[in-house]
């Protein structure tokens, strides 16, 4: 049902909000950056309730998500593509309610992150390389941004997130044609097919900073896609370009993200100070600010990603088996796999064997950082040894699920003492 459907892009969240450090099945709603988690807590806090003597309620969320995940991929679904719970023991933390509402306090990331931070975030709190990082990334296709609980997002009653269609809550590459292009071709770093993107700012009030988004409009659509700093990061290396701005509002970039020409957004050149006319957050005439207009600075190109978002635009099969597969890992930090903040103390991160396909085979798979075609070091950039990180020697459960808590396979259910 679509009410339901609703639900996928907040379990998604609320998986990557409680793995962040390890997935312990805790969220502290007094952080505004977990704002907007209380929904889907409440509506799966009884399936914790119900089996809470035989799961604990990390992995009923851990199931949740790739639940959400599996619902979200609707066309183009490719043949064995699954999202199998493998492994049963996560723990939850101590401090919280029943619900999980509460527990120890977790930094969640900025949005306001440089290519190279971006990168360091995930692999130091998922153990992710740059690939799986990229991969990652991917489930903005599903998410729909809401003002009132995160700042970013337009001020409509709309579900609008980092797509077209957004309220689809469909799993796809489309993220990625967001970002390098839509078509088939691929016509260059800063290639004509590209969506351009523009910088604005975004008042907020009710203890929600004012944040600074990108975004893009197409005359012949209703709706208007944003992305964060971080989202640019993927394709824009914004180091060098990203500070405070005189308010103290972070996140501001003094580069646009490709040439365009004035007349595209304006009948004659805008002055400084001049607001987007693209975009009322209100009758009282406040609007967003545009502030990187005029820039004659051209954003550098993300050399460390730049690859892998073409290989994904270009490939939605290749994208959704990745994506299966770093989604498994997110929801298994701390338990297996993770980064130096996820609980471990050998820091000892070799890499891991992961699953290919639909069979359930392992095979080493080589997922580290591609070849890179667009620049070396010489250009400012680092070769982004961000490598796969290690593999517990506790090996994930066998089998999968069917879309439910009954769907485990028997020798989970008689494990768990389900039958």
């Amino acid at each position: 049902q679509d009410s339901d459907r609703k639900l996928i892009p907040k379990f998604l969240r609320l998986g990557f909000h409680d793995c962040v450090g390890g997935c312990d099945g805790c969220i502290d709603l007094e952080n505004p950056d977990n704002k907007g988690l209380r929904q889907p807590v409440e509506a799966i806090y009884p399936i914790v309730e119900e089996y809470k003597d035989k799961l604990s309620r990390a992995d009923i969320w851990a199931f949740a998500t790739l639940v959400s995940a599996d619902l979200a991929v609707i066309d183009g679904r490719p043949d064995g593509l699954e999202f199998p719970l493998r492994y049963l023991g996560r723990k939850n933390c101590n401090g919280a309610d029943g619900m999980g509402i509460g527990g120890p306090v977790v930094e969640m990331p900025s949005n306001d992150l440089t290519t190279h931070e971006l990168l360091d975030f995930f692999y130091k709190y998922f153990g992710f390389n740059n690939d799986e990082t990229v991969t990652i990334m991917g489930a903005h296709a599903v998410g729909v941004a809401h003002r009132e609980n995160v700042g970013f997002g337009n001020d409509n009653d709309k579900e609008e997130g980092w797509v077209f269609d957004a309220k689809e809550y469909i799993l796809n590459n489309r993220y990625y044609g967001m970002l390098v292009g839509s078509n088939n071709d691929y016509d260059g770093i800063y290639g004509d097919s590209i969506p351009m993107w523009h910088l604005e700012l975004v008042y907020n009030d009710n203890g929600i900073p004012s944040r600074y988004q990108w975004y893009h409009e197409d005359e012949s659509k209703d709706e208007r896609p944003i992305m964060t700093n971080a989202d640019i990061a993927l394709v824009r290396d914004l180091e060098e370009h990203m500070s405070e701005d005189n308010d103290g509002n972070d996140g501001k970039v003094d580069c646009v993200f490709k040439d365009y020409e004035y007349e595209d957004l304006y009948d004659e050149s805008p002055e400084e100070e001049d607001y987007s006319p693209h975009r009322r957050l209100g009758d009282d005439a406040k609007t967003t600010k545009a502030l990187n207009y005029g820039s004659d600075t051209v954003c550098p190109v993300a050399h460390q990603t730049i690859e892998k978002m073409v290989e994904y635009k270009m490939d939605n099969e290749l994208f959704l088996f990745d994506f299966a597969m770093v989604l498994e890992k997110m929801v298994t930090n701390g338990y297996g796999y993770g980064g130096e903040d996820a609980g471990y103390d050998d820091g000892d991160y070799e890499t891991p064997h992961v699953y290919g396909g639909g069979d359930g085979e392992y095979d080493d798979g080589d997922n580290g950082s591609p070849d890179n075609d667009y620049g070396d070091e010489g250009e400012g950039h680092d070769d982004g040894d961000y490598e796969q990180p290690n593999s517990s020697t506790d090996e994930p459960t066998d089998g999968g699920y069917d879309g439910n808590l009954d769907g485990l396979n028997k020798k989970q259910r008689k494990k768990l003492g389900l039958d």
